[in-house]
């Protein structure tokens, strides 16, 4: 059985972590080198890093991976203003295990395949962020802007073909509010695929993230409101799961 991924997700401004409420308005929270290892020392399955505010890969943010990288074993997915295949060399160079692209896939889909060619489909992760539009339609919306009549799943299915190994779904209207998870269209989303979804956006309970691994090809969920603003832990997320019949790693 595929066990359950806890994966925190540190989103970095200014080489500091923040988070924010519906990806605005955000706060710090720390320390990225000083999360990092906390979530591993917890039994974090692994680490999702996302440069938010640059529009590129700069020096700062490829010595924090390598950092991060050398203090922690877990996987670490790294994200966050990659143009380019030199830009991936680069962060796998530095200690990233995996990328996550978004903004050069919606521009330049055929860099999934050259990605998925070059480093293998488990080492290429895309990132889909969506709403809901004025007739409760999910769309896609990135760096705030909305493609009307855009519809996320299809999206996915071109994704997958193109060679992506894995997907991070995130609901925008719900990040942040520690609301609950968009469950049944993340359902909807992850059974019209036969690659790993990773969801997130919503998280409030252990009992939603227990919810969210009641349905169909969920490999893992994002946590960040959670883990930054309440009194839970990875530890009790795991411990939560494993009482509830869910597989999870032994810390």
């Amino acid at each position: 059985m595929v066990k359950a991924r806890i994966i925190p997700s540190l989103l970095i401004c200014n080489d500091r972590c923040v988070k924010g409420i519906k990806f605005n308005n955000y706060s710090d929270v720390g320390s990225p080198v000083s999360s990092a290892k906390i979530y591993e020392a917890q039994g974090a399955d692994e680490l999702i890093l996302i440069n938010i505010k640059s529009e590129k890969i700069n020096s700062k943010f490829i010595e924090m991976v390598k950092n991060i990288s050398y203090e922690c074993y877990m996987p670490l997915t790294i994200g966050g203003g990659i143009k380019s295949i030199e830009d991936m060399k680069k962060l796998f160079k530095s200690g990233a295990d995996r990328i996550m692209i978004n903004t050069i896939a919606l521009k330049n889909p055929e860099i999934i395949q050259q990605a998925s060619s070059e480093f293998g489909a488990q080492a290429v992760i895309v990132s889909i962020d969506y709403c809901y539009d004025s007739k409760k339609n999910p769309i896609i919306t990135n760096n705030f802007v909305n493609f009307e009549n855009s519809d996320p799943v299809k999206w996915a299915n071109i994704c997958e073909d193109l060679g992506a190994g894995e997907i991070l779904f995130t609901c925008k209207d719900r990040d942040g509010t520690k609301k609950g998870l968009d469950l049944d269209y993340i359902n909807k989303f992850s059974s019209s695929l036969d690659i790993p979804v990773v969801a997130s956006g919503g998280v409030g309970t252990l009992d939603d993230i227990y919810q969210l691994f009641c349905l169909n090809k969920i490999s893992g969920v994002g946590v960040g409101s959670l883990l930054n603003f309440s009194d839970q832990s990875i530890i009790k997320i795991h411990s939560y799961l494993k009482q509830k019949g869910i597989s999870v790693r032994d810390i």
